[in-house]
């Protein structure tokens, strides 16, 4: 069991995610001492967060949903976006690098097209 979070100061390019996993499922998960910290796990060019993970329609791909800040200069400026990613044979997830700002992402498995 995996909790991601978010870390460092909102506002600045060092914004990140960090992540928790459970090392025994047999202990108590109230416990601190149950899980390990490990981090930064995904991070862009402006600084992430807030992530949310969806599977795509189909059901075969996993989908990491986050905002993003649009500059290096300091404040709330941001835009969300949405990303694939993997696993790897640990079963750790991969979440790769941060799309930058308007780049075009292929769609999810599964996703209907619309009928003009």
């Amino acid at each position: 069991m995996f909790i991601n979070y978010s870390c460092r100061e909102s506002w600045t390019v060092d914004y990140r995610l960090g992540m928790l996993e459970l090392k025994n499922p047999d202990i108590p998960i109230t416990d601190p001492s149950s899980w390990e910290k490990t981090g930064p796990v995904f991070s862009g060019l402006f600084g992430t967060g807030h992530c949310s993970f969806v599977k795509s329609p189909d059901g075969r791909e996993d989908w990491i949903i986050y905002h993003s800040k649009k500059s290096a200069k300091e404040g709330w400026e941001r835009d969300i976006r949405v990303q694939k990613f993997t696993w790897d044979l640990n079963g750790y997830p991969v979440f790769g690098n941060a799309v930058r700002a308007g780049e075009e992402i292929r769609r999810p498995s599964g996703e209907m097209k619309l009928k003009k």
